[in-house]
């Protein structure tokens, strides 16, 4: 992240995203939030660009892994609008699937629902394998969260066979 330094801002959002996934995963959640939030600081807003949505995507989701819904969802919705008017298509998968847990948290379960499906739709359809990983473990946590059990299972089994078949492994769902 040095090395890039100022020179290539987008890069360097980038490399801010991996550092805060990476320090969600040893369990350093304010550190990752920080450096999420700092992935979006470095990204000017203008010209629009995907980096940019797909920094404010990851911000949303580390909102929302931090159980602040209400705060996650205009981010969110702002990391939406940005993915879609730039064509990052990756950047709106992201953005779908935090919708869709801040969504079903908050009370709008059926809406939550119908983000997790379109979030899978279009991560199978550009072959976005993170994403759709994300967006089979996030579905079924939403699902388990409302109290359908068995649809739960149905999506996770569903999502390990998608995951399988593109030998990836994925632990969330096991």
């Amino acid at each position: 992240i040095e090395l890039v330094g100022s020179e290539d801002p987008h890069r360097a959002a980038l490399l801010q995203v991996g550092l805060g996934e990476y320090l969600y995963e040893i369990g350093s959640d304010d550190a990752a939030l920080a450096a999420f939030e700092r992935a979006v600081e470095l990204v000017p807003a203008e010209p629009p660009s995907a980096e940019r949505a797909y920094a404010l995507g990851s911000l949303a989701g580390g909102v929302m892994v931090a159980w602040r819904y209400a705060e996650s969802l205009p981010i969110g919705e702002q990391a939406l609008a940005l993915a879609r008017g730039v064509g990052a298509r990756e950047a709106e998968v992201r953005a779908i699937t935090v919708l869709g847990t801040d969504l079903a948290y908050l009370g709008r379960g059926e809406e939550g629902i119908a983000h997790f499906r379109q979030a899978l739709q279009l991560a199978e359809q550009i072959g976005d394998l993170l994403g759709l990983a994300r967006a089979y473990g996030n579905f079924t946590d939403a699902l388990t969260m409302l109290g359908r059990l068995r649809e739960s299972v149905r999506v996770g089994r569903a999502g390990l066979e998608v995951m399988r078949r593109r030998e990836i492994n994925n632990t969330m769902l096991v």
